[in-house]
């Protein structure tokens, strides 16, 4: 996989804490997503592969997401830590993991 297809297929929506809780050497999560092929969704939709959130706004994102749609719950961290090892890293759909800091 070439580094700048890290994310290819990942069709993500961000929540705005997320988006601005981390970056990487002055890059953005998103701009770090994008460069790695992956799509922004400015909502939820069935096609939302990856919601990127933090632990304060899984509960609520997570009763709103339909039983049909199937994507996965990240932190921003998954994205650099990813975006590091040029692969994505596993997840798991259901429920919120926390990485330590």
């Amino acid at each position: 996989m070439k580094e700048s297809d890290v994310f290819e297929g990942v069709l993500f929506y961000i929540t705005p804490n997320a988006s601005s809780s981390l970056e990487s050497n002055g890059e953005s999560v998103v701009s770090i997503l994008n460069s790695g092929n992956g799509k922004e969704t400015k909502r939820i939709t069935n096609n939302t592969t990856h919601i990127i959130c933090d632990q304060t706004d899984f509960s609520r994102l997570h009763e709103l997401v339909s039983d049909d749609a199937f994507c996965y719950y990240v932190i921003p961290k998954w994205v650099l830590i990813s975006q590091s090892l040029h692969y994505l890293l596993p997840t798991v759909r259901s429920g919120f993991v926390m990485m330590r800091e």
